[in-house]
C-alpha cells in the first residue's frame, strides 16, 4: 500500500491558529474565539486535495501520543512551550480531527511516547510521500511534497547531512540549543569535508568539546534532533530505541 504520511500535528495546529479570531465585546473586554468548524473544513479540504491528486495512496494521519520521550533525554525539550496556550478546546478539536480522518477513509497512526514526526520516520517506505511543513522532516530520506506541490526526493546522504547540521544548530522552537555560536553557515562548513556519518559525528563532537561542553550533552542534542527511523521503536515495550553515535 502506497501511503501519504500526513503530519497531522503540524497541519492540525496550523489550521487551528488560522481559525482563531479576537472579538471586541465592548467596555474593554476582548474574547478570543476558536472556530472549530472553520479549522476542520480547511483541514478536510487539504486532505481531499491530496486524495484526489494521489488516488493510489492511502492518507495516514501521523500523531503523537502521551509524554514525549525526548523530555526524559533533555529536560528542557519544548519547555519553552509550557506558557503557550493552545486554542480553546484544542483537545476536543483533535478528537474531531481523528473522526474526520476516518470518515474520509484515512487512518490515524499513533504510538506511545513519541511524536507524529517519529511515526513518519518509522513507517515511511520508498514509494510513500511525506507531507509536512516542518523543516526537520528534511532529516528523513524519501519523497517530500514541497509547498509548490512538487515531489522532492531526499537521499539518505542528504538526510544524514541535514541531521548533523541540525544537531549542531539546535532548534530554539523545540527548546534545545545545539552548539553555542554555530549557525547554519558554520555547521555546513564544519561538515563539508565529511563523507560518512562517523566523520560527521566526529566533527559534531569536536565542536561541542571545543565549546566547553560534554559528550553527554552533545548526545542529548543529537537525540532531540533525530527523528526516529525504521526499527527504532520497540512496540512490545512501547519504548523508542535511543540513537547511538556511529562507531568511529
Amino acid at each position: 500500500m502506497k501511503k501519504i504520511m500526513f503530519d497531522a500535528e503540524f497541519y492540525g495546529y496550523r489550521h487551528c491558529m488560522a481559525a482563531v479570531e479576537d472579538q471586541d465585546w465592548g467596555s474593554g473586554d476582548w474574547v478570543q474565539v476558536f472556530r472549530h468548524g472553520e479549522a476542520l473544513n480547511n483541514l478536510r479540504a487539504q486532505v481531499v486535495e491530496l486524495q484526489q491528486k494521489y488516488p493510489r495512496h492511502k492518507v495516514i494521519f501521523c500523531r503523537g501520543w502521551g509524554p514525549n520521550f525526548r523530555k526524559k533525554v533533555y529536560s528542557l525539550y519544548k519547555a519553552n512551550r509550557r506558557e503557550r496556550r493552545p486554542p480553546g478546546g484544542y483537545n476536543a478539536f483533535l478528537g474531531k480531527m481523528n473522526t474526520m480522518a476516518l470518515h474520509l477513509g484515512c487512518e490515524v497512526w499513533r504510538l506511545w511516547g513519541i511524536e507524529g514526526d517519529d511515526i513518519i520516520g518509522l513507517f515511511t517506505n520508498p514509494e510513500d510521500i511525506i507531507v509536512s511543513g516542518d523543516k526537520d522532516m528534511r532529516t528523513l530520506a524519501g519523497l517530500h511534497l514541497t509547498p509548490d506541490g512538487e515531489i522532492d526526493a531526499v537521499s539518505q546522504s542528504q538526510a544524514d547531512r541535514q541531521l548533523y547540521e541540525q544537531i549542531l544548530i539546535g532548534d530554539p522552537a523545540d527548546g534545545y540549543k545545539g552548539c553555542p555560536k554555530v549557525g547554519q553557515v558554520a555547521a555546513r562548513k564544519l561538515l563539508a569535508s565529511c563523507h560518512s556519518e562517523a566523520e560527521m559525528w566526529r566533527q559534531v563532537l569536536e565542536a561541542y568539546l571545543k565549546a566547553g561542553l560534554t559528550e553527554e550533552y552533545a548526545l542529548q542534542m543529537a537525540r532531540c534532533a533525530r527523528i526516529l527511523r525504521t526499527g527504532e521503536y520497540d512496540i512490545s515495550k512501547q519504548l523508542p530505541v535511543l540513537w547511538s553515535p556511529p562507531v568511529t
